[in-house]
């Protein structure tokens, strides 16, 4: 149902055509962020979306690259919502999209946080792109990804200093045995 309601504003509107114009746009998308041109970017995803990709990204440079897709892309989800009126529609879909990928994350010193610019990763993505129907002129947008709660937790990146040779850190005394009682 909701694919039909998509067709009333959009005729044309065919799920495996979408698939690849939603991977063209989030390619276009990373691509804006890896080169942070914040107007197209704009353009290219949602007001929700885009403090999500841009939030910890002020001081460091990220190298993105898509490098081919494994899988065909294909739409799994569909929704449509009347939003505070009657007739106030928007579209939501869900691509399913099988990738390989290059991505390095750097500091701002050029020290190298996450990934590598040499090795291709595998990539299943499930995005979200959105759309406001009634809006002649509008454009289907990057709305977000979904992130399984497992692949939320990060795990720290260890930063590690060279301390010089006058504040070098001395070994602890061994603990004396009141100091063991009173730690137990």
């Amino acid at each position: 149902m909701a694919i039909r309601k998509i067709r009333q504003f959009e005729p044309e509107f065919q799920t495996s055509e979408f698939a690849w114009k939603a991977q063209q746009i989030f390619i276009d998308a990373h691509n804006n962020l890896q080169e942070f041109d914040k107007n197209v970017l704009h353009s290219l995803v949602t007001e929700k979306c885009y403090p999500e990709m841009v939030s910890g990204f002020r001081y460091k440079t990220i190298c993105w690259k898509f490098l081919e897709s494994l899988e065909k892309p294909r739409v799994v989800h569909v929704r449509c919502t009347d939003m505070m009126a009657k007739g106030n529609v928007y579209a939501q879909v869900t691509v399913r999209m099988f990738s390989k990928q290059i991505l390095a994350v750097y500091d701002r010193f050029g020290r190298l946080e996450l990934g590598s610019e040499d090795t291709p990763r595998d990539v299943l993505e499930y995005i979200v792109l959105e759309k406001h129907l009634p809006n002649r002129y509008g454009a289907w947008r990057l709305h977000g990804k979904i992130v399984p709660s497992w692949a939320t937790h990060k795990e720290p990146v260890i930063r590690t200093v060279v301390l010089p040779k006058d504040e070098e850190v001395q070994p602890t005394e061994q603990m004396s045995s009141e100091s063991k009682v009173a730690k137990a």
